[in-house]
């Protein structure tokens, strides 16, 4: 599986070194377009620990408004992370390096490759790496807590191993 994080790096590595008038340009717009993805997964993560809250608290007309108000949201930063996803390979082709993101408009993948970039740069952040999540989830297992593991990488590494 190619590091998500190695592979931004060598992006920003090309776009510094090269002899683009636009490179300054370019780097603002990388750092934007990067924003989308963290900017998606905490809007979904948002709107689930929400929805039971309103779902208590209000009802009818009240209820409804606001749960299409967090999907309409929801939908606006997808659309977003989607057309990020375009441009930063469009970046990547400039500078003469391999796709970051996966070269797809399947909205499904899309938000998966959200959660998993989200993921490795909040692992590398604190210094840990994927092993660090399975390992806590196979003591959880171990201890018999009731977990559900499904992999939100698996579909995005296959994408990209294409």
């Amino acid at each position: 599986m190619r590091m998500i994080t190695e592979e931004y790096n060598k992006l920003i590595h090309a776009i510094k070194h090269s002899d683009n008038q636009y490179k300054t340009d370019d780097l603002e717009m990388l750092d934007d377009l990067m924003g989308s993805f963290g900017d998606y997964v905490d809007i979904v993560y948002q709107e689930t620990y929400r929805t039971p809250i309103l779902r208590a608290r209000l009802d009818g007309d009240e209820l409804r408004q606001r749960l299409q108000q967090m999907d309409m949201q929801r939908r606006i930063y997808h659309d977003s992370a989607i057309s990020s996803c375009s441009q930063i390979n469009k970046l990547c082709e400039i500078y003469g390096v391999e796709p970051i993101c996966p070269v797809t408009n399947d909205r499904y993948v899309i938000a998966d490759y959200c959660a998993q970039i989200s993921a490795a740069f909040y692992l590398n952040g604190i210094g840990k790496d994927q092993k660090t999540i399975d390992n806590v989830l196979s003591a959880m297992r171990d201890s018999g807590t009731i977990i559900k593991k499904q992999s939100i990488t698996r579909n995005i590494d296959e994408e990209m191993e294409r």
